[in-house]
């Protein structure tokens, strides 16, 4: 037995340390495995008129409208503490409404409690006088009953904690967008659903619109020591949310004519992936020396981020993609042009 343990300590003994650390790195990955979010929104949101009287007054053209939204957030994979911060982005394609207020607004709180500051200040004076009847100058080692007085005092203040930022949102795109920073900490977790409020000025016969809302999340990749981690993007979603005005049954109807076209559109797209890939690679030789007047013999690979996303009148449909895609985004940019000439602002010619 102790010949068979002997041995096994040799070959034990002889395993590179290079391979041991390798080993350690498996196992610390495996444990800190990378979180992985999903974001979740609805297709359509109906949106209040809430012009107060002497907005209206001042500018007679225009009104405000409130937008409600909800975001839910969904962790897959690895753990909500490895969670680092959200990031929200919303604007208007076509720049045709105004942000005027938003919520939540920039929050900044303590992430630890209280810092105790306690100072002490004490003076004693006693006079003891033994059961014999003399003094004891110091510390006598007789028994004495004795006077003693003694004074002190204590003063004790809190120190505030450090406050650090847990929400930051703001403007972008000269006030057409906004944005919603959520840095996770033990009081404000990210995953779940959460809610957000516009306030946007739009023309006085808004009735209907759609935004572009990108929601991203970020999450911490764990290393063998914490100076190795890394923060990476853990999760990415772009949605198109049409608006329309509450009560209005015409403008309800087109908002969910755009939010069915945009899923048709998708759902083509996928199934045609292969064959969309196939023709692009074909015209990849006609792309060197792109121009305008080669764009719709071409396949660029954003090519549905741009017809989602972008200004219509800077996006086109490329005439190479299988005729189901085409039809589908025709149909789309058909219910977008619908859609967009309920906002109050005339409709910018696309090319097609």
């Amino acid at each position: 037995m102790d010949r068979f343990c002997g041995r096994r300590r040799a070959a034990l003994g002889s395993i590179p340390l290079v391979v041991l650390f390798g080993i350690a790195i498996s196992a610390a990955t495996a444990v800190a495995e990378m979180p992985r979010v999903v974001f979740d929104m609805h297709y359509a949101v109906s949106c209040r008129d809430v012009t107060p009287p002497e907005f209206a007054a001042a500018n007679p053209g225009d009104k405000l409208i409130e937008v409600k939204l909800g975001i839910s957030s969904l962790l897959q994979a690895g753990i909500e503490k490895d969670l680092a911060q959200y990031f929200i982005r919303m604007e208007t394609p076509q720049r045709t409404m105004a942000v005027v207020d938003f919520l939540p607004k920039t929050a900044r709180e303590s992430l630890q409690g209280n810092t105790t500051i306690t100072k002490n200040s004490e003076t004693t004076f006693s006079l003891g006088i033994n059961i014999t009847g003399h003094y004891e100058a110091l510390a006598g080692t007789a028994i004495s009953p004795g006077v003693s007085q003694k004074n002190g005092s204590c003063i004790k203040y809190d120190l505030l904690p450090p406050l650090e930022t847990v929400t930051a949102s703001g403007t972008i795109l000269r006030g057409s967008g906004v944005y919603f920073k959520l840095k996770s900490s033990e009081r404000n977790l990210l995953e779940g659903e959460r809610d957000f409020g516009l306030v946007l000025r739009v023309p006085r016969g808004w009735r209907g619109d759609y935004l572009h809302v990108r929601c991203e999340a970020e999450g911490i990749l764990r290393g063998i020591v914490s100076s190795l981690d890394q923060r990476q993007l853990c999760g990415q979603r772009d949605f198109l949310i049409s608006l329309y005005l509450e009560g209005d049954t015409e403008a309800r109807r087109a908002a969910e004519d755009f939010s069915r076209a945009e899923v048709q559109l998708r759902n083509v797209a996928h199934v045609k992936a292969k064959e969309i890939q196939q023709r692009a690679a074909a015209s990849f030789p006609s792309q060197i020396g792109f121009s305008s007047s080669s764009a719709a013999t071409t396949i660029p690979a954003d090519w549905q981020a741009r017809l989602l996303f972008s200004h219509p009148s800077r996006a086109s449909i490329p005439k190479k993609l299988p005729r189901e895609v085409v039809q589908a985004a025709q149909e789309f940019r058909s219910s977008q042009q619908a859609l967009s000439r309920l906002s109050g602002w005339s409709v910018l010619a696309t090319t097609n």
